[in-house]
């Protein structure tokens, strides 16, 4: 015989008679026992002896799988849904989707969790966001967008919260330059943003120390530069705090006045005068942060093509008068007479 079904029977007397019924068919070799249907219920196939009310067992180390397709999915072994045991040593549970598309969970008659075809995880939501990726830069003194730290996770709320830990020993520059990448679903995003570090002494405005020595060229003595020249890295930077200590009008205080407004006069001559270098290193610039902001400023306007713009800057106080000429139309302006002088 090729198949049959055999029926048996545990000799109890009466109308309902235990018994169990069992599925055999050949494989053109011999002929054996497939499936059985115990007198309790449980249903056995690849086993005589279900423990559960379907029991699916290989008795090789072949994997062992259950199937579902439709006719949208096919019916190859490449469609549908399997779920099953893998075979030898790993013994892997796998809940696998052939298909292109979303994997759901529910209880209660309600969906809880997504799993969709793009592998994005949603709980409490039928529309997860895809996975994000945040990678985390740092610029400062010693580092040029030194990748520091990487994390993923998936945003289904449409945002996430996430504690970072910073070494104290990354921050050692007054500023710190912090440059944030987001990326999800294909579009990524860029967020800035600065961390600055508080140093008895320092002026606020104070970011980089190798910058702020170059902005002293202005009140630097001759013997100050040659001593500059012949520091390391390192003893520069003390040198930059040797040099505004002895210039601190209340040196017995952290708060150094002539330093900070210095520095407060750089800044603002960035903010205002840069044209093709940094405003600072402009002819407006210097004399801005050698003498402040001048008593009064008159401006003439060009009445022909061929006319220039100028700019008068007066101190009263110190009887000084600047004029700055517009060489080319762009806010270039120079200085008419070079100045060689001191201020501060």
């Amino acid at each position: 015989w090729g198949a049959y079904i055999m029926g048996q029977q545990d000799g109890t007397a009466g109308d309902q008679i235990p018994a169990e019924l069992s599925f055999y068919t050949s494989n053109g070799t011999s002929i054996a026992e497939r499936m059985i249907i115990k007198k309790d219920g449980y249903v056995g196939i690849g086993t005589t002896d279900p423990t559960n009310v379907l029991h699916i067992a290989q008795a090789d180390t072949q994997s062992a799988y259950t199937s579902y397709s439709t006719l949208t999915t096919g019916h190859s072994g490449s469609d549908g849904f399997y779920i099953g045991v893998n075979g030898g040593a790993t013994a892997a549970v796998n809940l696998w989707n052939l298909e292109n598309t979303d994997m759901r969970f529910a209880t209660n008659d309600t969906q809880r969790v997504t799993i969709t075809a793009g592998g994005s995880v949603g709980i409490g939501t039928s529309a997860p966001s895809g996975k994000f990726d945040v990678d985390i830069y740092l610029s400062n003194g010693t580092a040029k967008d030194s990748l520091m730290m990487q994390f993923s996770g998936y945003g289904d709320l449409g945002y996430f919260n996430e504690n970072i830990f910073i070494p104290a020993n990354q921050l050692k520059s007054l500023k710190n330059d912090f440059k944030i990448v987001l990326t999800q679903n294909g579009s990524t995003d860029i967020k800035k943003t600065a961390f600055s570090t508080y140093k008895p002494g320092v002026s606020n405005y104070v970011y980089n120390i190798d910058m702020a020595i170059r902005q002293m060229k202005y009140v630097m003595t001759n013997d100050e530069r040659l001593q500059l020249k012949k520091k390391s890295k390192k003893d520069k930077e003390q040198l930059f705090y040797s040099f505004w200590k002895s210039r601190d009008p209340t040196p017995t205080t952290e708060y150094n006045e002539l330093m900070e407004e210095y520095y407060g006069r750089v800044w603002y001559a960035n903010e205002h005068f840069d044209a093709w270098q940094p405003g600072w290193e402009t002819d407006r610039g210097m004399i801005y942060v050698l003498f402040g902001p001048p008593d009064e400023i008159q401006r003439t306007h060009s009445s022909t093509s061929t006319s220039s713009l100028y700019q008068t800057w007066s101190y009263y106080k110190i009887s000084k008068q600047f004029i700055f000429k517009d060489l080319n139309g762009f806010g270039d302006f120079r200085l008419e007479t070079p100045f060689l002088g001191a201020g501060l």
